[in-house]
């Protein structure tokens, strides 16, 4: 991957020599693909059943920032035949197709249930489906993104995923900054 000279010296003074060193390695690595389960929909003691159903049989490697919700896809997936987004646990709501590295900042995040949670920039609908299920059905979630067409998936996510307590908005932060204080 060929990038700007100006945007690689901006990160090298960002980040520093040795962090910048690692970042360039790892934009040579293959993209890796991840899975949520939704704990709404699928308790512990199911979750073996469910990966093994998607899965054909195996067991992937779980992510280990992921609040024991995430796992690795394999390179290989769809095992099974099919496709990940089209599988019927998928529009169930049984999981989340999730780059492992955004499932880390709202597994960081100290939610809890009854908290009320903003997600100024939330679609597609990663960060806004992992906080809505660890408010358990309880508090308040409201997540926006700034496009109308954005918020309409976010919010087929959020209702396939059964977050109910939850407010979907499209507008300017600035906006919503009047509105909840």
């Amino acid at each position: 991957m060929e990038l700007p000279a100006a945007y690689l010296e901006e990160m090298r003074l960002l980040l520093g020599q040795e962090d910048f060193e690692r970042y360039k390695e790892c934009l040579g690595e293959d993209w890796v693909s991840g899975l949520r389960l939704n704990p709404l929909k699928t308790p512990v003691s199911g979750r073996k059943r469910v990966l093994e159903a998607v899965f054909a049989g195996e067991l992937p490697e779980a992510v280990p920032w992921s609040l024991g919700e995430g796992y690795y896809c394999p390179s290989d997936w769809p095992g099974s035949g099919t496709a990940p987004g089209k599988h019927p646990y998928y529009h169930a709501g049984l999981y989340y197709l999730q780059e492992p590295s955004a499932m880390a900042p709202a597994a960081l995040l100290p939610v809890e249930a009854g908290d009320r949670v903003l997600d100024l920039c939330a679609a597609p609908g990663g960060k806004s489906t992992m906080l809505g299920a660890r408010l358990s059905g309880t508090g308040l979630l409201v997540s926006n993104d700034r496009s109308v067409s954005r918020a309409r998936g976010l919010l087929r996510n959020l209702e396939r995923f059964g977050i109910g307590n939850c407010l979907v908005t499209a507008e300017e932060p600035e906006r919503l900054a009047g509105c909840f204080p």
